[in-house]
């Protein structure tokens, strides 16, 4: 079992309407608790010193100091803190998160891609107690998954990618052959270890079979040693994962 405690946040918009619907997303989710909310860039980093919050969701288009410039001034501080950055425009994004940002939501924010955001962040405080069948995948020497009636044991570097399939996935590994597993892909991803990266809503690449990105059409190439595949990204992760690997 996992007692998870919520994260804090840090709200920073010049449009306070947007600021009030985003915390009322927030507090559907569940996940997060809103300590301060400001309109004013420089008064935002203030909140963000004095309350250390564990997440900020912070505008990029503010007339004062624009959130790219804020994210700045928060690395030179060496602030501790996962910046989401909120934007109209998707132009920012490559800058955003060349900018270490955590992530990126176009407005107007919707709970679905919200969620996704919430869900791609480790607990930041757990108590855990648990049996050694629910230890993190990759504390075992091979991933276990489901598969029907039996379970797969399947070593880390055979696995290329895993795809949504309805309520199942599907699991690619080495050589292209493909077994279906009887979980979804949102609670497989839960015990990935890090080398595997969500590069769209519907596909997890194993990052050490990544030989290329291509970034007319956002394809990853992946490579078994003895063929090529390729599989289609989106924009944000996209970016998110060059920025991890050209930085």
């Amino acid at each position: 079992m996992m007692i998870e405690t919520k994260y804090s946040a840090v709200l920073i918009d010049d449009e306070p309407k947007a600021m009030d619907e985003l915390e009322h997303l927030l507090e559907i989710s569940g996940k997060v608790n809103v300590v301060a909310k400001e309109c004013k860039p420089n008064m935002g980093l203030r909140q963000i010193v004095v309350h250390r919050p564990d997440i900020v969701f912070m505008d990029v288009d503010m007339p004062e100091k624009d959130g790219i410039s804020l994210l700045k001034e928060i690395n030179e501080l060496k602030i501790s803190v996962r910046v989401v950055l909120i934007s109209e425009h998707d132009h920012h994004v490559f800058e955003a998160f060349k900018c270490n940002a955590a992530d990126f939501l176009l407005k107007p924010v919707i709970s679905s891609r919200l969620n996704e955001v919430l869900e791609r962040f480790q607990p930041l405080e757990t108590i855990s107690l648990r049996s050694k069948d629910s230890e993190p995948l990759h504390e075992r020497e091979k991933l276990l998954l489901p598969s029907g009636r039996k379970s797969l044991l399947v070593k880390e570097d055979q696995i290329l990618y895993l795809k949504a399939d309805g309520n199942y996935s599907q699991l690619i590994i080495a050589g292209g052959s493909e077994h279906l597993l009887t979980k979804g892909l949102g609670m497989i991803e839960k015990k990935l270890p890090e080398c595997f990266f969500r590069i769209s809503r519907s596909i997890i690449i194993n990052t050490h079979h990544l030989s290329a990105l291509l970034r007319g059409k956002k394809f990853c190439l992946l490579n078994d040693g003895q063929k090529e595949y390729q599989v289609k990204a989106s924009t944000q992760p996209f970016y998110e994962l060059e920025n991890r690997f050209c930085s």
